[in-house]
Formats: C-alpha cells, structure tokens, sequence
C-alpha cells in the first residue's frame, strides 16, 4: 500500500507523464510509418492516426482494467477529446469520441468500484 503523499506526488505525475509520452509517440510513430514520401497519401495518414487511437486505447483499458489506475487512462480520454475537437475527417472524430466514451464510463465505474469497495 502507498502512502497518500507517495500516491500524490509519485504515482499520478508517473501515470499522467507515462501515459501521454506513451499515447503521443504511438501515434506519431504508427502515422509516420503509414506515409510514404514519394506519394503522399492523406488516407495512409489518417488509418495510421486512426489505429494509434486504438492501440492507444486498448493500452489505457487494460491499464484501467489491470492496474484500476484512472489516472493513466483518464489522460487518454483528455487526448481523445481534444483530438475529437481538432479533426475534420468524420471518421476519425467519430473513432475518438467513442473511444472517449467507452474509456470514460471505464474510468467512472472503476472509481465507483473503489469507493463503494472501501466501505
């Protein structure tokens, strides 16, 4: 068991730092590996956008799922909604606000469980 002031000052700037390092290099990686420079094709860029939001997901779910760390995937649900603001392409919004959805309710219910597991 942590401590509350190792939970404070260790744990969550780790999970916040951890998971945006994480989230933000996979998906830079997995759309530069999806381009090609001598033809550039906005769709290779947005799937390989669009699976970076995937496999990031699926690492903050089993994070939650694992571990019961909100922190780390709320971080995730955070990127998914700003991303979901910023893109134009309907399918990779609609993929990031369902992805934000689905990560939230896992975030509220993995809290709901820690607070009613304590009494």
């Amino acid at each position: 068991n942590m401590t509350w002031k190792v939970y404070i000052f260790g744990h969550i700037p780790f999970a916040l730092y951890a998971s945006w390092i994480f989230g933000a290099a996979l998906i830079n990686l997995l759309v530069v590996c999806g381009s090609n420079p001598e033809n550039v094709d906005l769709w290779g860029w947005v799937i390989a956008g669009e699976a970076g939001l995937l496999v990031a997901s699926f690492f903050g779910a089993f994070v939650l799922y694992q571990k019961e760390d909100v922190w780390y995937t709320a971080v995730n649900v955070w990127t998914l909604v700003a991303i979901a603001q910023k893109q134009q392409n309907v399918s990779t919004k609609t993929a990031a606000v369902l992805l934000a959805v689905i990560l939230g309710v896992g975030c509220v219910g993995t809290l709901v469980k820690k607070v009613l597991h304590r009494r």
